[in-house]
């Protein structure tokens, strides 16, 4: 992980476990952030895990993730990984249910910032970094 999405994800634990006197919702950057945190500490996909995905497969799910409103059949048949199942919240999201477009977007972001990362990586090692 990058130094600014390490801070930025620090910034959003802190955020998450001080006492706050508004009720404002986290910002996009924060949900991204958290999101990133949980997908490292929970699934697992550390640099090490994204460095093995040199077939865009990190940015193809976040389009995938990304897409608005329902899905077409023929886009979740480009899902990159046959062996993860596909897992939209969007599934569940309408104009009056809002929450799975955010979750799927914090999620297309963190597979963005992932990709990032990992181009990042790889340019380094190359110039010799």
């Amino acid at each position: 992980m990058t130094d600014t999405a390490r801070r930025a994800s620090e910034r959003t634990s802190r955020d998450q476990t001080a006492p706050s006197d508004t009720t404002s919702p986290p910002s996009g950057v924060e949900m991204i952030a958290a999101e990133r945190r949980r997908q490292i500490d929970e699934e697992c996909y550390t640099d090490e895990h994204d460095d093995k995905h040199i077939d865009d497969s990190l940015a193809k799910a976040a389009a995938i993730y990304a897409w608005p409103g329902p899905r077409p059949a023929l886009l979740e048949l480009r899902w990159p990984w046959a062996d993860f199942a596909f897992n939209p919240a969007l599934a569940v999201a309408s104009d009056s249910n809002p929450l799975g477009r955010l979750r799927d977007l914090a999620r297309a972001g963190a597979l963005i910032a992932a990709e990032i990362d990992r181009i990042q990586r790889m340019v380094s090692e190359a110039a010799g970094e």
